[in-house]
C-alpha cells in the first residue's frame, strides 16, 4: 500500500493539522526508521465526506452541487433571482461557480501543496442513470466554465483517487527539490469524536459473540488453505485423483468471500442492523460448516490411502446454528477406539495439552507410534441456569468427562492418535473442591470431591513448572502470580467484574455519561478447583459471567500463562445501558501511567490515560494484546478476539466483555439487544526485563514490541490446533503427515495462504505471504535468526515449478524470481509469493 485517503480522525486533531498544512504526509510504521514503506497520506478536513461537507466550510453552498437534490445551475446568462418567500438570492451562474470556487480555495489553505481532492458523492448514490446524468452534466459545466476563467488561476478535471495522488507525488517531490520535504507522521487516530464528545470506542466490543465467531472461521480459513493447497498440489505430483476438487476449491473460495465481507465496517464492529446482523451470521455459520467439509476431505485424500478413503474424517468441533458457537461433540468410545486427527497450520512444533469430552472414565489413549500416553480425566462441569438464562451459580457435574493429554505436533503437519475405551485404565485423577458452596452430581460419582469454606485471609495457591498463582478462596478471582525459577518476578493482579452504568452509549460510542461503576464480586461466591498433573482449573459463575481460569503443567510454551476463558451472559431485559467489565488492579509501576495496545497485531502503541476526556474516549481497541510494565516486569494479556480496554488507574486493566446499548444514533438507528453468550479467550503472562530501558517521558512516537515468547504465547490464541476424528479406526490412515521440510524461525510465521484458482475453479497455485516479527530489545527471551527463507526446499514431497514475488493481495504479480532461492526478510516487513507446483 503506498496512497491513503483518510476521513474519520477526531476533529480537533483535523484543525490541528489542518492549521499547520499537515491533511497530507508520509504516514510512516514504527518499525521502518528509514521510510521505505511510507504510506502517502490524505486527509479530507471536514467532518463528512459527502457532497456537501466535501468542497468547503460552508455546507449550505456546497450541497448546492448535489444535483440529486438540488436544481441544475441555472443558465449561464439568467439573471438572479430574488424568492421573497424564503428571503434568498438565487445567484447566477457565474456568481454562484465564483462562490464555489472561493470554497475550493478556503479548502485548499488546509494543505501545501497546488494540488486538492474534491469527492463527489455519498454511501448509496449513483445507484440510478439519472443521478448519473445530472451529477456529470452539472459538474462538466463547471468545469469547462472555470477552466475558462483563466484569471481565476484555477485548473478543474474529473480523476480517480490514484490520478489525484500521482498529481500530489509530483507536487511532493517538487517540494523536496526545494528544501521541504513532507512532514512524517507516526502513529493513530484512536479514540475517534465527531461531535459533543461521542467517542467512538464502544464498536470495539459490541456484538462480541459475533467478533469470536468471526475469528473462529479465520483460524479455520488458515488451515484449511494450507492443507487443501498442499493436498492439490500433491495429488497433482503423484497422479492422484482428487474427487470433486472442483467443488472444494468453490466452497474454500466461497468461505474466504464470506470472511472479506465480514471485515466490512459495520459487521466485525457489530453496528449493522439487526436483520443485517442475522444475515452476517448466517454466511458466516454455512462458511465454518463448509470449511469443516472441505478440510475433512483434503485430509482424507491426504491421510487414507488411495483404494481405501473409509469412514470420513468429522470435525470434532461443531455449530449447531447461527446462534451457537463452535462446541465439542462427546466421543462414545468403544474398546475398539476412535482415531483423531490433529492439524496444526502453525510454523513452529507444538508441544500442548489438549482436550476432549468423552462418555467414560475408562479411557486409554496412544500417540502416533502407537505408545499409551498419560491421560487426566476432569469432571465435565455444567451450570444450572435460570429465569432468560441467567446462570444461578450453582455448579452440577455432567455425565460426561473432560480428558486432558499431552500432544506433540510438527509445524504444519497432521498427526493421528487413537483413544478407545479401556477395561483397565491407567488414568490420572485430580483432586476436585468446592468452596463456599454444594456440587450436585448427575449420577455415582467417579471423583472424590471436598467441600470446604474459603475465608478473607486464605488462599488459594497453584503451582506449574513456570508459575505460582493465588486465587481468593472467598470468590475465586486470581490474586497474584509469580515466574516460578529463581529470581523470578512477582505481580499483584486482583481480579474483579464490574459493570458500567452508562445513560447514552450506542452501538458505536461508549456513553459520556456514566452513573455507576460497580463491582460484581463483592460477596462469597462458590468455586470449583480442580488440581490435577496435567491441568489445574478454577470456575466462578455469575449471573452475567461465567469465568474459568486454567493452568497448565507442561513444560512448553502453553504452561507460561494463565489461560482465562469467558462467556458473558448479559441480557437486554435485565442489563440495559450496562457495559461489562474484567478488571486487573495490578501493582505495576507503569511509568507515568503508560500502557500499550497492540496495532492490528503489528506492534505494540503506546496510550496513557488522560483525566479531562470522558471514560469512552480513554478506551482503546485491541485485536491481540494489551501491555503494562515497569522497569522490571512486564504483564501482557492476550486476546483471541477484538475488545475495547482501557487502563483508568495506575496499573489497571479495564477489559470490555459485553455491552447493551440502549441509544440509537450514528447511523443504527436502533439500540443493540440481540444479545447472546459471548465467548471470549484471553492469556495472561508476566516477563521480567532482561536490560534495562530508556525513559519514556517526552518521547511522543514511543512504541515497543511484544517478547519472542510473547509472540508465541499469541500465536497458541490465533493458531489452535484443528481437530478431527474417524469413528472407527482406520489401518490405511497415516499416523504422521508433515508438509514441511523443516521450521522456520520463530520471528517467521505464515500471514497468509492463499489456494489459487481460475475463474473454472480450476488450481493454478499456492500464495503464500511471510512475515517477519519485530521482537522486544528489553523483555528479551531468546535469539532470533535473520537467516534468509528459502521457499524452494520448504515444502515436502512437493516440487516448486515456478516461483514470484506478489503484492500483498495475492491479485498482481510483482517480479520472477528466476534463480534466486534466498528470501531476505527485515524485522516488521512481510511479502508475499506465488509458487506454482510442477
Amino acid at each position: 500500500m503506498s496512497n491513503m485517503a483518510i476521513l474519520r480522525i477526531h476533529g480537533a486533531v483535523k484543525a490541528y493539522m489542518g492549521n499547520r498544512q499537515l491533511l497530507t504526509y508520509q504516514w510512516r510504521q514504527p518499525w521502518d526508521v528509514p521510510g521505505v514503506h511510507d504510506i502517502t497520506c490524505h486527509v479530507e478536513p471536514y467532518t463528512l465526506y459527502n457532497i456537501e461537507y466535501s468542497c468547503g466550510p460552508n455546507m449550505e453552498l456546497c450541497k448546492r452541487k448535489d444535483f440529486a437534490r438540488e436544481p441544475d445551475f441555472p443558465p449561464e446568462n439568467s439573471p438572479p433571482h430574488a424568492n421573497h418567500k424564503l428571503g434568498i438570492v438565487t445567484q447566477d451562474f457565474e456568481q454562484l461557480a465564483k462562490s464555489i470556487v472561493e470554497q475550493y480555495r478556503l479548502k485548499a489553505t488546509q494543505y501545501s501543496h497546488n494540488v486538492i481532492l474534491m469527492p463527489h458523492g455519498d454511501d448509496f448514490r449513483y445507484v440510478s442513470y439519472y443521478e448519473w446524468q445530472r451529477q456529470y452534466t452539472n459538474m462538466k459545466r463547471l468545469i469547462t466554465f472555470v477552466n475558462s476563467k483563466k484569471e481565476w488561476n484555477v485548473k478543474m478535471k474529473f480523476g480517480t483517487v490514484g490520478e489525484y495522488f500521482d498529481i500530489l507525488k509530483k507536487e511532493i517531490k517538487k517540494a523536496e527539490e526545494n528544501g521541504k520535504p513532507e512532514p512524517v507522521i507516526t502513529g493513530d487516530y484512536f479514540t475517534y469524536t465527531d461531535r459533543d464528545h461521542e467517542y467512538w470506542s464502544g464498536y470495539y466490543t459490541t456484538r462480541p459473540f459475533d467478533k469470536r465467531m468471526i475469528r473462529s472461521l479465520l483460524e479455520l480459513l488458515k488451515v484449511t488453505e494450507i492443507v487443501t493447497s498442499y493436498t492439490t498440489a500433491h495429488s497433482q505430483q503423484y497422479g492422484h485423483v482428487f474427487v470433486g476438487l472442483p467443488e472444494v476449491l468453490g466452497a474454500l473460495q466461497n468461505a474466504r468471500r464470506t470472511h472479506g465481507l465480514v471485515q466490512h465496517h459495520d459487521a466485525i464492529t457489530g453496528t449493522s442492523a439487526h436483520p443485517t446482523v442475522m444475515d452476517f451470521e448466517k454466511k458466516v455459520f454455512d462458511a465454518i460448516s463448509k470449511l469443516q467439509q472441505v478440510l475433512g476431505k483434503s485430509l482424507q485424500q491426504l491421510l487414507l490411502t488411495k483404494s481405501n478413503h473409509g469412514l470420513p474424517i468429522k470435525p470434532l468441533y461443531i455449530q449447531s446454528s447461527p446462534e451457537t458457537t463452535l462446541s465439542p461433540k462427546v466421543l462414545h468410545l468403544s474398546e475398539s477406539g476412535s482415531s483423531l486427527v490433529f492439524i496444526n497450520g502453525y510454523t513452529q512444533r507444538r508441544k500442548e495439552v489438549q482436550s476432549i469430552i468423552v462418555n467414560t472414565p475408562d479411557v486409554e489413549m496412544f500417540d502416533e507410534g502407537g505408545h499409551s500416553i498419560p491421560v487426566q480425566v476432569s469432571p465435565y462441569i455444567g451450570e444450572h441456569t435460570a429465569k432468560y438464562g441467567y446462570t444461578t451459580g450453582k455448579f452440577i457435574i455432567l455425565k460426561y468427562y473432560q480428558v486432558y493429554f499431552e500432544l506433540s505436533i510438527a509445524p504444519v503437519s497432521c498427526v493421528s492418535y487413537i483413544i478407545q475405551k479401556s477395561k483397565s485404565p491407567s488414568t490420572i485423577t485430580p483432586t476436585v473442591s468446592i468452596y463456599n458452596g454444594k456440587l450436585q452430581q448427575s449420577g455415582p460419582s467417579f471423583f472424590d470431591i471436598r467441600e470446604l469454606q474459603g475465608n478473607i485471609s486464605g488462599v488459594l495457591k497453584i503451582e506449574t513448572p513456570h508459575l505460582v498463582t493465588e486465587f481468593s478462596s472467598i470468590n475465586g478471582t486470581l490474586q497474584r502470580m509469580c515466574e516460578n525459577r529463581d529470581k523470578g518476578v512477582c505481580a499483584d493482579l486482583k481480579l474483579d467484574w464490574v459493570s458500567y452504568q452508562t445513560g447514552n452509549s450506542n452501538a458505536y460510542t461508549f456513553g459520556t455519561s456514566v452513573k455507576a461503576i460497580q463491582s460484581l464480586l463483592g460477596v462469597t461466591r462458590p468455586i470449583i478447583v480442580i488440581s490435577g498433573k496435567l491441568v489445574s482449573q478454577v470456575r466462578i459463575s455469575h449471573a452475567h459471567f461465567q469465568h474459568v481460569v486454567t493452568l497448565y503443567h507442561n513444560e512448553g510454551v502453553q504452561g507460561k500463562a494463565v489461560h482465562i476463558d469467558n462467556v458473558a451472559t448479559l441480557n437486554p431485559k435485565m442489563n440495559p445501558d450496562v457495559e461489562l467489565m474484567m478488571r486487573f488492579e495490578t501493582d505495576i509501576v507503569n511509568e507515568h501511567g503508560r500502557y500499550f495496545t497492540d496495532s492490528n497485531g503489528f506492534q505494540l502503541v503506546s496510550r496513557l490515560y488522560r483525566s479531562e476526556l470522558p471514560i469512552g474516549a480513554n478506551f482503546y481497541p485491541i485485536t491481540s494484546m494489551m501491555v503494562l510494565e515497569d522497569k522490571s516486569r512486564r504483564l501482557t494479556l492476550h486476546a483471541a478476539q477484538p475488545h475495547g480496554v482501557a487502563s483508568l488507574g495506575d496499573g489497571h486493566i479495564d477489559v470490555m466483555m459485553e455491552r447493551i446499548p440502549m441509544s440509537k444514533g450514528k447511523g443504527l438507528e436502533e439500540a443493540v439487544l440481540d444479545q447472546k453468550p459471548a465467548p471470549s479467550k484471553m492469556l495472561l503472562s508476566l516477563e521480567h526485563a532482561s536490560s534495562s530501558r530508556p525513559s519514556q517521558l517526552g518521547n511522543k512516537d514511543f512504541v515497543e514490541f511484544p517478547s519472542l515468547t510473547a509472540h508465541l504465547l499469541n500465536d497458541h490464541l490465533q493458531n489452535p490446533i484443528q481437530t478431527f476424528m474417524i469413528a472407527r479406526v482406520q489401518s490405511s490412515l497415516k499416523p504422521v503427515l508433515t508438509m514441511l521440510h523443516h521450521t522456520l524461525p520463530p520471528d517467521v510465521i505464515f500471514s497468509n495462504v492463499k489456494t489459487m484458482m481460475t475463474d473454472g475453479l480450476a488450481f493454478s497455485g499456492t500464495g503464500v505471504t511471510l512475515y517477519r516479527r519485530k521482537s522486544s530489545c528489553v523483555f528479551m527471551d531468546g535469539d532470533v535468526s535473520k537467516a534468509p527463507i528459502n521457499l524452494k526446499t520448504l515444502f515436502k514431497n512437493v516440487d516448486i515449478d515456478q516461483l514470484d514475488k506478489m503484492a500483498l493481495t495475492h491479485v498482481h504479480l510483482d517480479k520472477p524470481m528466476t534463480g534466486q532461492q534466498n528470501i531476505h526478510l527485515e524485522p516488521g516487513e512481510m511479502d508475499s509469493f506465488y509458487i506454482r507446483w510442477k
